[in-house]
């Protein structure tokens, strides 16, 4: 992760829950409904520090290549760079999904933990994405669970599987592949970071977390979706890359802005998406906040 081309949407995004905090729901005390939405409340006026130091949802923590001090001044992300950062490379970024959650997990306040990427953009506004985390149980990616779709199993190359052999003479490993941007729970979260660090980190991104609750039985832990809660586009099928968005057409009678109680979507419903080019950020803030005519802002491409 280096520089993040759609800042001016996470900023939206962060500024709308500025100074809120939530309640608590308890739907049994609503005859069964899940309507939470009457359950954030603003504490007053907006910290300062920028939007994401104003909010009280959301802890953020970035991992940019090893090279890359800082983000710039103006950035939002500005301060949120974890210390401890592995190298990387295409298809092996396993240690930095690793470093991320060894950074987070020892805040106690984080109970879900969701890896982006900076092609990676919100579906929702960032008070329903909160409420629909918070009230998932299970974590979000397919760790070999029987019977779901086999999107991503594909046959270990010789030397992955000599490597499994011998990693572990008492256990056999299974390399299985699931989406790489996923949402974890936090006693998965926890089964990550107290791993032996030198055991999986050699896989490739997309099977290091799926491998590793699976080696430790937790499949009936998560929601088996391959994609987790971002949505990608594999075309043509078999391809290396997601499709890459440059635009998005007109959304006719869309309008966001309006108070609905919440209702909570299915687990498999995405939160997010990629892969989101910097052409279509105007697209994706005419959206997310469809009474809006500001399109003038800066171009962090």
């Amino acid at each position: 992760m280096g520089e993040v081309p759609h800042e001016p949407i996470w900023k939206r995004w962060f500024e709308d829950i500025g100074g809120q905090v939530y309640r608590g729901c308890r739907p049994e005390t609503q005859e069964g409904s899940d309507d939470c939405g009457a359950h954030l409340h603003s504490l007053g006026p907006d910290a300062p520090g920028g939007p994401i130091a104003a909010q009280h949802l959301f802890n953020v923590y970035t991992h940019p290549p090893k090279g890359f001090e800082e983000f710039g001044k103006g950035s939002i992300f500005r301060g949120y760079e974890i210390s401890q950062r592995a190298k990387t490379w295409w298809l092996y970024s396993s240690a930095a999904m690793y470093a991320l959650v060894h950074a987070a997990v020892h805040n106690p306040t984080n109970g879900f933990f969701v890896f982006l990427s900076e092609s990676c953009v919100p579906l929702y506004p960032a008070q329903l994405v909160y409420l629909q985390v918070i009230h998932e149980a299970k974590s979000r990616l397919n760790p070999g669970c029987r019977g779901a779709p086999d999107f991503g199993r594909h046959p270990s190359p010789p030397s992955y599987r000599r490597r499994l052999a011998e990693d572990e003479e008492h256990m056999e490993w299974h390399e299985v592949t699931s989406g790489q941007w996923v949402l974890l729970n936090r006693a998965h979260a926890l089964a990550v970071d107290r791993h032996p660090q030198n055991r999986l980190l050699w896989l490739r991104d997309e099977s290091y977390l799926a491998t590793l609750l699976h080696t430790l039985g937790l499949e009936n832990e998560t929601t088996c979706d391959w994609q987790g809660p971002t949505y990608a586009e594999w075309w043509p099928p078999g391809d290396y890359h997601p499709l890459a968005y440059e635009h998005f057409g007109a959304v006719g009678g869309a309008n966001w802005g309006g108070a609905a109680p919440y209702t909570r979507m299915a687990e498999t419903c995405p939160l997010f998406m990629r892969k989101v080019m910097p052409a279509a950020t105007a697209d994706v803030i005419c959206l997310l906040w469809p009474a809006s005519n500001d399109t003038d802002f800066p171009d962090l491409s």
